[in-house]
């Protein structure tokens, strides 16, 4: 209890050592070690992404390398744990992919930077300078990409056991998309439209996707035949059927509004 009031109030060095008595008195305390080390992973993750909150500190390479490897601290912490209970062990695989989400995210930022700093040395002529930063900027991008492939697929088992989960069924569809995955999107959709009690914003986010495959250059292009027609109607009946499902949900609404606008530029013969 001490340890989770340090950790509220941001005190996280010091709740990390409570935690870390209690690891090692656990013999003879007998704690719940499964909240004792999801808690000891926190307060690494959390003031982690915390430090990168500002516009400054989001771009700085070395901010965003220390925020790195506090995160795989967490995420080492957090694959120690053994966890018998499913509901647990989804959680933690859960809280394991959203790490390695923003693991990817901030390796994303720093190869980013290593290209500014790349053409900046070029232009300045200094070749040997640019030609280091395009190797750190590729070398980055890929371990970047790993990361969120990695993600996407640590999501992908937690839906497939439990859709009803917001964040992973989020993040699934979420970084499916950014990632260009179709494979992990079909995936996507077999695990979440398919079940009944799936997150209702990861269903809306699987149709929008769907519907803007028909949206191009700015505009909704008109239904080319019946059976482009067709799927753009059903796409649109299946949003009306989530939105009198979860009538409260104003995401659902707010994204239900363009697909009206859809059906005013459908062809009528």
């Amino acid at each position: 209890l001490l340890a989770q009031a340090y950790a509220r109030q941001g005190r996280y060095e010091e709740a990390r050592k409570r935690l870390e008595e209690l690891q090692a008195q656990e013999q003879k305390l007998k704690p719940d070690m499964y909240l004792v080390m999801t808690l000891l992973a926190d307060t690494y993750s959390y003031p982690a992404k915390e430090s990168l909150e500002t516009a400054e500190s989001a771009t700085q390479i070395s901010e965003l390398q220390s925020a790195i490897e506090q995160i795989r601290k967490a995420n080492e912490i957090l694959s120690s744990v053994e966890a018998t209970e499913e509901q647990r062990s989804l959680d933690i695989q859960q809280g394991i992919a959203v790490n390695k989400a923003f693991m990817g995210e901030y390796l994303f930022l720093i190869a980013g930077r290593y290209e500014k700093e790349a053409k900046t040395a070029s232009a300045v002529g200094d070749e040997e300078l640019s030609k280091k930063r395009r190797k750190q900027h590729a070398d980055t991008m890929q371990e970047a990409q790993k990361e969120k492939q990695d993600a996407i697929g640590l999501f992908l088992e937690v839906v497939l056991q439990d859709a009803s989960r917001e964040r992973s069924a989020r993040g699934l569809v979420q970084l499916s998309i950014e990632q260009g995955d179709d494979e992990s999107l079909v995936a996507a959709r077999k695990a979440i439209l398919d079940a009944e009690d799936a997150n209702p914003i990861a269903k809306m986010m699987l149709l929008v996707h769907e519907l803007m495959s028909f949206y191009k250059q700015g505009e909704y292009v008109q239904a080319e035949s019946e059976a482009q027609k067709a799927e753009i109607l059903k796409v649109a009946q299946s949003l009306d059927a989530l939105l009198k499902q979860y009538p409260d949900e104003e995401q659902i609404m707010i994204q239900r509004a363009p697909v009206s606008y859809t059906h005013l530029t459908l062809p009528t013969n």
